[in-house]
């Protein structure tokens, strides 16, 4: 290790050092202060950031033996981590204040867990992509269960934690047998060996790839590893919920990416069919269970099932594609969560909990501006002009048809008519039915200025790359490169 190195993951130093000093500082600061590391935290991530765009430069570089790699995806995945980490601890300021949830032990977890994607979206070696991925979901498990004043985020520890278990050890045994068949756990010297032919144990290298893409599936939380998504995102709390609906979502998408641009594009024709299977299935499920869901944190998450199908029909078709599609669609997708998710906090405010879609009735009465935003992120979801959803979708389909998967398209533009429904039937409760009896006092919503201005721009973002995608296509493509 030399100074160069260290210089290259000054991002990874500066986040992981101050997780470590906002610890030690919440043991010496009393209950009334406890918003000092919030906004130590707030601090960290902007620091981070800027430290990301210092070695923004540094491309294609790989350090350590090997083992790690600073890369454009690299960079762009750790902003877009950071980034999506700061809104929703300023769109929660509030709802942790009230839930006496602002200590360090909460932003210590929830700084390591942002780490663990860091390393994940850096990895260039088996060994480095576990390790980044059990400290990305480490601590999400005991986040889950941090709340002990309601008895669903227990469970959904406990389910989390399970199925995680299964997941990593799906994909390590996959590691293993791919170790067996190449005998290296280095992602390029992996793909240069990776040559069916006479000398190479063909059922062996199909296992580890069955291994390794079930491991991946459990990690996005598509058919068939799906059954924990709904439990988790309705017993979390709901600054988690959005935290790992976003956060981890791309930490689980740089491992994705990882597998399949890095070790396994060359035999793209191997697992092409499979994925397409995993994909439209997902679509399927997420887009026709979501139609009965009353909770909304529960409809949101077959809503991420269903949208992680479209990543994953992208991610059959990258052989003729590439990879721009996916990680534009990723990308737009967690940018409408997030929004949704804004709104859902705004309002889960005193002592309010807003999770069932009902407590959104007449909502545009008592609250035009927040029901304006939650419409603008429903119809993103449902993939209707002109917002940034349903070019995210358009990529995909195109992609499809461009690939030859006629069916497959018309299957999942059908699936995605279906779930529209569960998305207009939010704003129809908001601008179409009378309002309840008033349990959120709107005046006081308005306290937390950061998150209204960021809930605002976070709209705008979905109207304004729908129109003008030009942009931030272009800002992926440049990464990708």
């Amino acid at each position: 290790m030399n100074k160069h190195e260290l210089f290259l993951i000054l991002p990874e130093i500066v986040i992981g050092s101050m997780a470590l000093v906002i610890l030690l500082a919440s043991a010496f600061l009393t209950k009334s202060k406890g918003m000092s590391t919030y906004y130590l935290s707030v601090l960290t991530l902007f620091a981070t950031i800027g430290a990301i765009l210092y070695i923004y430069n540094a491309n294609n570089v790989t350090i350590f033996s090997g083992t790690f790699v600073i890369d454009g995806v690299a960079n762009m995945l750790k902003l877009t981590l950071c980034g999506l980490a700061l809104v929703v601890f300023i769109y929660a300021r509030d709802y942790l204040q009230d839930k006496d949830l602002a200590n360090g032990e909460y932003f210590t977890l929830s700084l390591f867990s942002i780490l663990g994607g860091m390393v994940l979206s850096s990895s260039a070696n088996f060994l480095t992509l576990y390790l980044g991925l059990e400290l990305l979901a480490l601590p999400i498990y005991a986040l889950l269960a941090f709340y002990k004043a309601n008895s669903k985020c227990a469970e959904a520890a406990m389910k989390y934690f399970i199925m995680g278990a299964i997941g990593s050890g799906l994909l390590l045994y996959g590691i293993s047998l791919l170790y067996g068949v190449t005998g290296t756990l280095e992602f390029g010297s992996i793909t240069s060996n990776l040559v069916i032919g006479a000398a190479t144990p063909k059922l062996a290298l199909y296992f580890a790839m069955a291994f390794i893409i079930a491991g991946v599936s459990f990690k996005l939380g598509i058919v068939p590893f799906q059954m924990w998504v709904p439990d988790v995102y309705e017993g979390a709390i709901t600054n988690l919920a959005a935290f790992i609906g976003t956060v981890t979502k791309v930490g689980a998408f740089a491992l994705a990416y990882r597998v399949f641009a890095d070790v396994l594009l060359r035999l793209n024709f191997e697992w092409q069919s499979l994925l397409l299977l995993l994909g439209i299935a997902s679509v399927a499920l997420g887009s026709i269970v979501g139609i009965v869901q009353n909770n909304l944190k529960r409809m949101l998450a077959y809503s991420t099932i269903a949208h992680f199908g479209f990543v994953i029909l992208g991610f059959s078709v990258v052989a003729q594609a590439g990879f721009l599609t996916v990680t534009f669609y990723t990308l737009a997708y967690v940018i409408m969560l997030l929004g949704a998710f804004g709104v859902i906090l705004a309002l889960s405010y005193k002592g309010a909990e807003i999770e069932l879609i009902k407590d959104f009735r007449g909502l545009a009465f008592n609250s035009p501006w927040l029901a304006t935003l939650m419409a603008v992120f429903m119809l993103s979801m449902a993939g209707i002009p002109p917002t940034v959803g349903f070019y995210a979708k358009f990529l995909v389909i195109k992609d499809l048809l461009t690939a030859g998967h006629t069916e497959i398209a018309v299957a999942a533009l059908l699936c995605s008519v279906m779930a529209a429904f569960y998305y207009l039937r939010v704003i129809k409760v908001m601008f179409f039915l009378k309002p309840q009896e008033i349990t959120v006092n709107y005046g006081e919503i308005l306290s937390n200025w950061p998150g209204n201005m960021l809930l605002s721009a976070n709209g705008g973002m979905i109207l304004g790359l729908g129109m003008f995608p030009g942009p931030f296509i272009y800002l992926c493509e440049q990464a990708l490169k």
